[in-house]
């Protein structure tokens, strides 16, 4: 079962509480905070790894006091004391969600907004670039749900933007099912599944996991309540 937590930023947000909590999250996470001009990217820094905390605390009933995160050779983290316990994580506007899953799994949100149609040109195949175009009135729409879509799917094998967002294709739309095929080897990718949502009218959500992948419904936390569950000073 893949799991997605999701929390939004605070509405009121200031130094001194994100550094209480900062103080109590690992020393790496501790100094990559600090590293922030804005304090809003901060607090999503500071909100990432509190989810992976609840989403380990969920999977092991555990509360790690201290947590060791790797990075593969393209820069995709993990918690080498828990090799069953693979997760991603991504930001957008006022939204930190964490996807969960026993296999390799990849997550993107998106705030739509007005976006250049030429970056689509440039980074979808032909056929997603003329079935975004031929949307007549969500163009910009269309447009996120392919590109959170894609990167859901190289962030799940690990390969980040190092894999051409050329080298393979979102298929499905609608009710369909939503696959992929490699355009380099020109075969459907098999193993893997996809599932997209919308958050509000202003957000898209996607999510692509290695099988089994029955993927859950969206759980909604506040930053009050991660601090309760995992014992943290807010």
């Amino acid at each position: 079962m893949v799991h997605i937590y999701i929390c939004q930023l605070p509405k009121t947000i200031d130094d001194d509480a994100l550094n209480k909590i900062a103080s109590q999250l690992s020393l790496a996470k501790q100094k990559q905070i600090k590293r922030f001009f804005h304090l809003e990217d901060s607090y999503r820094t500071a909100i990432g790894e509190l989810l992976v905390r609840y989403g380990l605390y969920r999977k092991y009933n555990v509360i790690p006091k201290e947590l060791t995160f790797h990075k593969n050779k393209y820069g995709k983290p993990f918690v080498p004391e828990y090799p069953d316990f693979q997760y991603n994580i991504s930001h957008s506007g006022e939204f930190v969600v964490c996807a969960v899953h026993d296999k390799s799994v990849g997550v993107d949100i998106e705030k739509v907004q007005s976006i250049d149609m030429n970056i689509a040109k440039g980074f979808f195949t032909e056929e997603e670039y003329k079935e975004v175009i031929k949307e007549s009135e969500n163009k910009i729409t269309a447009f996120y749900r392919v590109w959170t879509l894609k990167e859901s799917y190289i962030k799940a094998t690990g390969e980040g933007m190092s894999r051409p967002l050329t080298s393979f294709q979102i298929q499905g739309k609608d009710e369909e099912p939503i696959t992929a095929i490699d355009t380099v080897k020109n075969k459907p990718i098999k193993n893997i599944c996809f599932k997209q949502q919308n958050i509000g009218d202003s957000y898209q959500l996607s999510v692509c996991a290695y099988e089994p992948c029955n993927v859950s419904q969206l759980i909604h936390l506040s930053l009050s309540d991660l601090c309760h569950k995992l014992k943290i000073l807010c």
